[in-house]
């Protein structure tokens, strides 16, 4: 059809309906703009605001990651950034909904879960930094602590949780064989221990590598005793991997924007990779955040198994470590655990 009959018969068919050329003709270029306009399903997601927080240990290193080298940042106009220096800031934070994704121990999520907070567990990236440090180096073994003092940050911490659960399997009763003295935080405990004001102490990382790098420094060398990742295979026949923190989301921010969600699953899975590729950079960027040198960082890489699993990937060995820890404390996780709704895909 040529120009002038394509006109003509437009011409035609505006006038059948009652309308004319012009307007048929500015009526097709509205909906092509309308069409163009709108967000397609594969087209970027866009948040005004996201709360992004995390607790102080090797977890942070993701979230940095998360926060200066990933996509989030075109996918999100302000991202607020909050640090927790224990649980109960970070319940306060979660509760008010000022963070929507944090980084937390598995444990602590599943208890705010329980107790009816709406919250997700998204993912498990650090299997296990639990290690028990000592200036004494003849104490290789649970029954080595038979009377000793151990210092433990906390109080009913999942530090002393773990610690507990794996010393009645070795056949100690904690209170009566060990003294158990709760701290306020890692530093008190770092400066307890080096003061010898107890025989050993329980650390993560990358903390348990700071205290032994300030011990050296201070002429009171500090041995890694005992490794819970290790005793925890010896007890449960399990490998030696403890699912200990990943990324929890507000299940408001997974029902309603579910595209930011999966774009922070992505990317917390890069940066896994990224960690393992790149340990001098992964070190210079957790350093920022964990307000700890580079060199602590890099050290304590050495001692913690990053893994990307999504909550649901990792629901066998997430229900047996919770199951574990509800043995040694029932009121734990509210007398049951986490249904499957807790489980992030």
């Amino acid at each position: 059809m040529n120009l002038r009959s394509r006109r003509k018969f437009l011409s035609l068919m505006a006038a059948s309906t009652g309308l004319s050329l012009t307007t048929y003709l500015a009526s097709c270029r509205q909906e092509s703009e309308i069409s163009t306009n709108n967000t397609s399903p594969n087209s970027s997601p866009k948040l005004n605001s996201l709360g992004l927080g995390g607790s102080m240990i090797m977890i942070m290193l993701p979230l940095a990651y998360l926060l200066e080298k990933s996509q989030l940042r075109e996918a999100v106009t302000e991202i607020k950034f909050s640090t927790f220096k224990n649980h109960d800031q970070l319940k306060g934070l979660i509760a008010s909904q000022q963070v929507q994704i944090s980084g937390t121990p598995t444990e602590l999520s599943a208890s705010l879960y329980q107790r009816n907070i709406p919250v997700q567990l998204l993912n498990v990236m650090i299997w296990g930094v639990f290690y028990v440090l000592s200036p004494q180096q003849n104490i290789n073994s649970w029954q080595d602590l038979r009377g000793k003092k151990v210092l433990i940050p906390f109080k009913n911490s999942m530090l002393e949780n773990i610690f507990r659960y794996l010393s009645v399997k070795a056949g100690l009763s904690p209170d009566r064989d060990v003294i158990i003295q709760s701290t306020q935080d890692f530093p008190q405990t770092v400066q307890l221990l080096l003061a010898k004001r107890a025989d050993a102490a329980l650390f993560s990382e990358p903390i348990a590598t700071s205290a032994q790098l300030k011990g050296e420094q201070q002429g009171t060398p500090l041995y890694r005793v005992l490794n819970l990742q290790e005793e925890w295979a010896k007890v449960t026949g399990k490998k030696p991997k403890i699912p200990q923190a990943g990324t929890t989301a507000l299940q408001s921010l997974v029902n309603d924007s579910p595209q930011i969600v999966q774009l922070i699953q992505t990317e917390l899975r890069k940066s896994v990779d990224w960690i393992g590729q790149n340990p001098d950079a992964a070190s210079e960027l957790g350093a920022k955040y964990l307000e700890l040198p580079p060199k602590v960082i890099q050290q304590a890489l050495k001692f913690t198994p990053f893994e990307f699993k999504t909550a649901a990937e990792a629901k066998g060995e997430l229900e047996f470590w919770y199951q574990c820890l509800a043995e040694e404390n029932p009121k734990l996780f509210n007398g049951k655990l986490p249904d499957d709704r807790f489980y992030s895909s």
